[in-house]
């Protein structure tokens, strides 16, 4: 890779998880269990600062996007087109230096 890590892109990490769903097919979870596991991982999110545990923050802020990744996949969610639409709604939200 000529020393520069390449970083997928937002279609391989769906691909990426939808195989990795396929491959724990015989764990199959009730739509609110994988919504459960998003909620799971963001509280693990505010573990790192509450426990001190900062070395963990990337690792845990990876499994908050790869189980949202993995709902958006089950419940047939564009999250490509959510993101970009919830985008410009905050890109277009007066904040506090615009008031």
């Amino acid at each position: 890779m000529g020393g520069k890590e390449e970083v997928m892109n937002f279609r391989e990490l769906k691909h990426r998880v939808t195989i990795w769903r396929i491959s724990r097919a015989e764990e199959r979870q009730q739509i609110w269990q994988t919504a459960m596991v998003v909620a799971e991982e963001a509280a693990e999110v505010l573990e790192c600062f509450s426990k001190g545990r900062r070395d963990r923050l990337a690792e845990e802020l990876a499994d908050v996007v790869i189980a949202a990744v993995d709902l958006a996949n089950v419940m047939g969610v564009n999250l490509e087109e959510a993101i970009e639409r919830k985008m410009e709604v905050l890109e277009n939200r007066p904040g506090l230096r615009n008031r």
